[in-house]
C-alpha cells in the first residue's frame, strides 16, 4: 500500500478498518468523480444500509473529508465508508497519480516533493466538506 494510506491508517480503529475492507472487497464503493490535480478531489458513493456519499479533498499536506453516515456525523471520526474509499483509491493508483500531479516537476518548480509533506494525521485536518457545490 502507498505510504499515505499507511500513515492515514493510524486514524482508524482496527474494527473500522476491517469493516471498511469488507465493504471494499464486497464491491460497495463507486468512485463518481476523481481529480488527481492539486487539489485532488474525490466524490464516491458507498452502499451500506443506505447509500452514503464520501468526499475527499487533498490540498498540499491537508486532507478534508466527509461522509453522510450517522457515525461520521455523530462521532466526528473517520468511518468504515471513508476507509473503503481510501482502499479503493490506493488499489487504483490514485495516490501515485496525485503525488505526481503535485510534484515540482509537474508544476515546473525546482526541487522535489518529499514524503514528509504527506499528511500524517487525518484528524489534524478534519474539515468536513459541507456540500458538493465545492466540487
Amino acid at each position: 500500500s502507498h505510504p499515505l494510506l499507511r500513515s492515514l491508517a493510524f486514524d482508524f480503529s482496527g474494527a473500522i478498518r476491517r469493516r471498511g475492507e469488507e465493504y471494499y472487497r464486497g464491491g460497495r464503493v463507486r468512485l463518481a468523480e476523481i481529480d488527481t490535480g492539486n487539489p485532488g478531489r474525490v466524490l464516491a458513493f458507498v452502499q451500506g444500509s443506505r447509500r452514503y456519499t464520501v468526499q475527499l479533498s487533498f490540498e498540499g499536506p491537508e486532507i478534508s473529508y466527509s461522509c453522510t453516515c450517522p457515525y461520521f456525523f455523530n462521532e466526528e471520526k473517520p468511518c468504515k465508508h471513508l476507509w473503503a474509499v481510501l482502499l479503493n483509491l490506493d488499489r487504483s493508483g490514485f495516490f501515485d497519480r496525485w503525488e505526481k500531479a503535485r510534484s515540482p516537476a509537474a508544476a515546473g518548480e525546482p526541487g522535489g516533493s518529499s514524503e514528509a509533506e504527506l499528511p500524517v494525521r487525518l484528524q489534524e485536518a478534519l474539515m468536513p466538506i459541507s456540500s458538493p457545490e465545492h466540487w
